[in-house]
């Protein structure tokens, strides 16, 4: 984007979930990424990817817990995840049909952080499907059964918006990387002739 759109000013920030939503509301970020199942309020999405998160468990905690229920992993330690976030819903899925409350501990909002923790063997962590079988490969942790939920990766924008010159830029620019349909967008080509210094 930086290359194809120099005119386009780019700020990158990282944050929560939360935090991502309300500066949206309130025009402090024009987009963001997200990890989420239902499109925010106010907002319009383009769907990027859909990502699948599994229960994992600490390697260290051995056979143990091999073909055990979640209703078993109710004493145990969990590392919470962020409330009003993509990944809250996912462990609400995965948790429906059982009755347990986690024993939630440490709370982590990075996906990194929660593979170090589960390693480290504070407790039971929630992590993208493709990172938890790098991190079971490497001896680190180990799948809890087969309990996991799929989201969506999506980039938001404020539905009042829509028509922003920007905000279309991003959309080509996104559709191109991700090889997808960007209803409405501007194309790269012709972003590049309508955004050139």
């Amino acid at each position: 984007m930086v290359q194809h759109h120099p005119a386009l000013r780019i700020d990158v920030q990282v944050g929560r979930t939360s935090w991502l939503l309300d500066a949206l509301r309130s025009a402090e970020i024009d987009g963001a990424l997200l990890v989420c199942r239902t499109r925010p309020p106010g907002t319009r999405i383009l769907l990027l990817d859909e990502m699948t998160f599994r229960l994992v468990i600490p390697a260290s905690w051995g056979p143990e817990y091999d073909g055990r229920s979640l209703d078993q992993l109710a004493p145990v330690p969990w590392i919470r995840v962020a409330p009003r976030s993509g990944h809250r819903e996912i462990l609400q899925d995965i948790l429906k049909d059982s009755h347990i409350r986690p024993v939630e501990t440490v709370e982590a909002d990075h996906e990194q952080l929660m593979r170090t923790l589960v390693a480290a063997g504070v407790g039971v962590g929630l992590m993208r499907d493709d990172l938890a079988h790098q991190a079971q490969a490497a001896g680190e942790l180990n799948f809890f059964g087969d309990h996991k939920a799929t989201t969506r990766l999506v980039f938001a924008y404020d539905e009042g918006r829509a028509g922003d010159q920007a905000i279309q830029v991003v959309l080509g620019m996104l559709a191109d990387i991700w090889n997808i349909e960007a209803p409405g967008a501007v194309s790269s080509a012709a972003a590049s002739r309508e955004l050139s210094p």
